[in-house]
């Protein structure tokens, strides 16, 4: 059985339904009628070339990524003192690297170490003897450890 449907009645208000399709079609038209009536007409419709600028980037050799290391540069087994930022290379075995500094001093490296890597650092230890923080790096997280009793600094990094 099929419905029946009573047909619509226009408001008095309300446009042509043809009226849509009219103006569709004249727009059609119009832009057929501007476009150039050269066979290559599409191709000449193009992108502007926009050239990004070049940057040169550093060789970087990431630590255990690389099978060869430059002779002429040797791994440092120590902090750089010289600037106040904690610097070096773990141990081959992977024990921390200790070294003889005074409190203020040790404590100074650290915050130029959270001002070098722009990132504060976790203090998972702060005491008037004993400072311990840890920065998130790419490579896992360093630690530095300052300690007033022993006069040392202890740079741990972990994978």
């Amino acid at each position: 059985m099929q419905s029946n449907w009573p047909e619509h009645t226009p408001e008095p208000d309300e446009p042509p339904p043809w009226r849509g399709w009219a103006i569709g079609i004249g727009a059609i038209v119009a832009i057929a009628l501007l476009l150039p009536r050269d066979a290559n007409w599409f191709g000449a419709w193009q992108a502007p070339s926009i050239s990004m600028p070049e940057i040169e980037m550093p060789d970087i050799n990431l630590r255990g990524r690389s099978e060869e290391i430059p002779a002429e540069t040797p791994a440092p087994q120590s902090v750089d003192m010289s600037e106040g930022i904690a610097v070096g290379e773990p141990s081959p075995d992977g024990a921390p690297v200790v070294q003889q500094v005074q409190y203020g001093t040790c404590l100074r490296i650290i915050e130029n170490t959270a001002s070098t890597l722009n990132a504060p650092p976790a203090l998972l230890e702060d005491t008037a003897d004993r400072r311990v923080a840890r920065f998130k790096v790419l490579e896992g997280s360093l630690t530095l450890s300052c300690s007033r009793p022993d006069g040392t600094l202890t740079i741990e990094q972990s994978h």
